[in-house]
């Protein structure tokens, strides 16, 4: 029998972890939760004692606030399954999640896998959430074209993390492309399971994609820092997506304001970028000032 870990990094979403914790199926003895929050100073702890009880669910406390692949890497260090489940705390699964993802990893023996991520939208979208609906997450694109997949729809075996190491915690947000890279390194390819589903909401608000955004920006920095060698370029900010789910609601002006956000969520993340680009170059400055203090 293979037994699954599902890792659940949190910050100030007592709603979010909650629809997500009431969804898995607790009670299958093939399932272990490890939820680790990382900071949070709102109602999340009280919603989070609630399921504590639960034998299947384990709470977990992240000292490096903010740190999401901190969070990840001490779940990973204290789970015991053969399969590390990644979903974000404001996602749900549907009744027979863990069957379908069963079946799906016995069929392929897949070792680094990532599932299908279906964006919900509320009854009432904003222009937000349709924009986001029809850019995020064109998983299968990101398996071809770059190498990874978001950590949110990631399944994992254990031995990929013995070989090749854990999640690079010093990174604001990019962790999973570049553990991606190094796994695909190390002949790890990626399996796609199209028919295993979870599912994310949108995000509603301008100011959820711009803060997005700009954590993009300054992780793709940080990735250029730590993690040149592994990009055939040099530094560019990347662009968030267009429209991957073309439908009949995607009209004339729909198709400019999704240009115009596009536009400002490029410029947000070119923000982030220059942001992070200045703290490392203010910090080498700093340590190199220290330094011939010290020598002298």
């Amino acid at each position: 029998m293979q037994h699954y870990t599902v890792i659940i990094p949190v910050l100030n979403d007592p709603d979010g972890i909650a629809t997500t914790l009431r969804s898995l199926p607790l009670d299958d003895e093939r399932l272990e939760v490890i939820v680790v929050d990382n900071g949070s100073d709102d109602d999340t702890p009280e919603v989070l004692a609630e399921f504590e009880p639960h034998p299947a669910v384990t709470l977990m406390h992240e000292p490096r606030d903010h740190s999401q692949f901190a969070a990840r890497n001490s779940a990973i260090a204290a789970a015991t399954a053969d399969y590390y489940v990644f979903i974000d705390a404001d996602m749900w699964v549907p009744k027979g999640w863990i069957e379908d993802m069963d079946l799906a990893l016995r069929s392929t023996g897949a070792l680094y896998a990532a599932v299908a991520v279906e964006l919900e939208m509320p009854p009432s979208p904003t222009i937000m959430d349709r924009y986001d609906h029809h850019t995020g997450f064109p998983i299968r694109r990101y398996i071809a074209t770059k190498q990874f997949a978001p950590t949110c729809s990631l399944i994992i075996h254990h031995s990929v993390f013995d070989e090749i190491g854990l999640f690079d915690d010093r990174l604001h947000s990019g962790g999973d492309v570049e553990f991606g890279k190094r796994a695909v390194a190390a002949s790890f390819d990626i399996t796609y399971l199209s028919d295993v589903t979870t599912s994310h909401p949108t995000r509603s608000t301008l100011e959820k994609h711009v803060r997005k955004a700009i954590r993009v920006g300054r992780g793709h920095a940080q990735m250029r820092r730590w993690h040149d060698r592994l990009f055939d370029a040099p530094g560019n900010v990347p662009r968030p997506g267009w429209v991957n789910r073309p439908t009949d609601d995607v009209n004339n002006i729909s198709n400019l304001l999704f240009i115009t956000l596009t536009i400002m969520l490029t410029a947000a993340r070119g923000y982030g970028f220059a942001q992070e680009w200045i703290a490392q170059m203010w910090s080498v400055a700093r340590g190199a000032a220290v330094g011939g203090m010290d020598g002298d």
